[in-house]
């Protein structure tokens, strides 16, 4: 009987926390990620940003959110994101930009960090460079600086559900 409330208990939180999202697989662009549940989707918004997922917190003066941005490698993965660091950096004040190389699931990745003040507001920018042929996916998550510890697991659990489909 104890084995049976033990099996039903596991079973409950389970459910519970697989419930907290829902994988998206995008097979024409040959990628998944999770989507927290309860954010909003805004698929196609530009012919270069396949999908752009916001929270609906409106407590916050900024909703968090991330998006994948597709690029042509025209230029080699560390230009590609030099350039973009830079272009972030252009539209506010950048009090801190790191660059690292990293690995995620078993997929080499650029990560940059950057912290941007823009229009009275403190900006966290969080963007993973991924590539795959002669393409560059471009995970990209935003928040208020202040916010950051609120959304931080959340942004690393989606990025760690990032998977570029085997040919």
């Amino acid at each position: 009987m104890k084995n049976s409330y033990v099996y039903l208990i596991v079973l409950i939180l389970f459910q519970c926390c697989s419930n907290n999202h829902k994988m998206y697989t995008y097979s024409d662009l040959q990628f998944s990620i999770k989507i927290p549940k309860g954010w909003q989707i805004d698929k196609k918004i530009y012919p270069f940003m396949p999908i752009s997922v916001k929270s609906t917190d409106t407590l916050s003066q900024l909703n968090p959110n991330f998006n994948v941005v597709l690029m042509d490698k025209t230029k080699s993965l560390k230009e590609i994101t030099i350039e973009n660091s830079n272009n972030n950096c252009k539209n506010g004040i950048c009090n801190k930009s790191e660059i690292t190389l990293i690995t995620i699931n078993t997929q080499k990745c650029v990560k940059t960090y950057q912290d941007i003040f823009i229009e009275h507001k403190s900006i966290t920018i969080q963007q993973y460079y991924f590539e795959k042929d002669n393409t560059v996916f471009m995970v990209s998550f935003y928040c208020l600086k202040e916010d950051l510890n609120k959304y931080n697991d959340m942004f690393n659990d989606i990025i760690l559900s990032f998977q570029l489909q085997a040919d």
